[in-house]
């Protein structure tokens, strides 16, 4: 069995994340990586093994699943659900004009709901509660998928009550900035009121569009969330609707734990609130207007062109078995109709978005292509071909640059020798990033 790189995704301060094809099945998944920096240092890779078994008994549909663990080379390699989404980070960013009310408050609400399930979860080997506390809610940890459902990622930092635990879940100051709750940088006990904090902080900020400032000090942290809450002013929305809102940021934000709802009653309130405003979300609406421009917008250069490449090539080790054929994807199917089509090459723009946006896409369809322009003349690799087959042979080279695998470097070899520079030069240049 082996993986593909297909995409890398994200790096960040312990690791990286990539999305990665298993080649036996086709499956596409998102491998988590340790930076090589921190292989060696005992309490973040138990941490990383921790995560891997909260999250096999969290299964939640709101909640990313973990497809498996696997050592190569020595190395832990936590694969995962891939969702192909986008965090609301960046849907915030995108969206000038904010995110529909009644949207911002479902989100809210269902990672809400998830949370409240983590923590009420039974642990199968004592039947106890696993009392989850995320730790680390923040937009990027929030995903929105293509299709409209909500995940919640990264459990780096949680703590849970499970057996086989490695790490100690004392309380620990990690998580990020400005949606930390006051408590927690006391160094306080961990309590889920400290995820409801960080929770009410992302509601705010998908009602504004802004971040919400507030102080570690009881007098300043108030006066800032009540000046704050005065720009929760969605339009279109009554009076009561507004202040309700306003009234449960201020709750879910407060210094004071204590004072703050758990999670089942952010739930209910935001169900009586959207109940009574007649909100009617429409995540998958959503999707299509934010998430999909925000995937078309990614890069299609190859994996072998990011930074963290040389640290993660490992994970395309074969790890043993024979990889079997996988089942043909209905993106290559999409693409191969695509690509029958006699002007496709004039619309080569659109499928550099279609192809980022949906990275589980093969070469099969391209190569498909090349040898139909072809026509199955070794001559005509040489001598050049003009106009439109030119043209889409080009536009077909520069595609496969981001898919430099072994069937494609040698069905491109050929073109080394051709006596059209430009084909040369893209050719070369897929050989190039092979050999990275």
């Amino acid at each position: 069995m082996a993986l593909e790189i297909v995409q890398i995704l994200a790096s960040g301060t312990f690791g990286h994340v990539a999305v990665v094809r298993d080649t036996q099945d086709g499956r596409l998944m998102a491998a988590k990586v340790l930076k090589r920096e921190h292989l060696e240092n005992p309490k973040i890779v138990r941490r990383m093994m921790d995560e891997a078994a909260l999250l096999r008994r969290l299964d939640h549909p709101n909640i990313v699943r973990v497809e498996e663990v696997r050592e190569l080379e020595g190395r832990p390699v936590m694969l995962l659900e891939w969702v192909r989404g986008a965090s609301l980070d960046e849907i915030v960013v995108a969206s000038p004009q904010g995110i529909p009310i009644a949207d911002a408050c479902a989100i809210v609400m269902i990672a809400s709901d998830a949370l409240f399930a983590a923590w009420y979860t039974t642990e199968p080997t004592t039947g106890g509660p696993l009392h989850v506390i995320h730790r680390d809610i923040k937009p990027s940890n929030i995903l929105l998928a293509d299709d409209g459902e909500v995940k919640l990622l990264d459990f780096g930092i949680a703590r849970g009550q499970f057996e086989g635990r490695q790490s100690e879940t004392v309380s620990v100051v990690l998580g990020a900035h400005g949606y930390l709750a006051p408590e927690r940088l006391d160094g306080a006990e961990d309590t889920p009121y400290g995820d409801v904090y960080a929770m009410g902080c992302v509601l705010y900020e998908l009602l504004t569009s802004q971040r919400i400032r507030l102080s570690l000090h009881p007098r300043a942290h108030t006066e800032r969330l009540q000046k704050g809450i005065m720009h929760i002013r969605p339009p279109g929305v009554g009076a009561r609707t507004v202040s309700d809102l306003a009234r449960l940021v201020q709750r879910m934000c407060a210094y004071d734990p204590d004072d703050r709802p758990d999670h089942g009653e952010v739930v209910e309130t935001l169900h009586v609130i959207a109940t009574e405003a007649g909100f009617q979300p429409d995540l998958p609406r959503l999707a299509r207007k934010a998430v999909l421009p925000l995937l078309a917008s990614r890069s299609l250069d190859s994996p072998v062109r990011h930074p963290a490449w040389q640290e993660l090539r490992f994970l395309e080790t074969h790890t043993g078995g024979t990889p079997a054929g996988a089942p043909t994807r209905e993106s290559d199917l999409r693409l191969a109709r695509f690509l029958m089509q006699d002007d496709w090459h004039e619309r080569s723009e659109q499928l550099r978005r279609t192809l980022a946006a949906d990275p589980s896409w093969t070469a099969r369809p391209l190569l498909d292509a090349l040898t139909r322009l072809e026509g199955g003349s070794f001559w005509s690799r040489l001598v050049g071909p003009q106009g439109q087959t030119r043209a889409q042979i080009v536009a077909l080279l520069d595609l496969l640059r981001s898919r430099p695998d072994q069937e494609v470097l040698e069905r491109v070899r050929p073109y080394l020798r051709h006596r059209d520079p430009e084909l040369v030069l893209l050719a070369r240049q897929i050989t190039e990033d092979h050999s990275r």
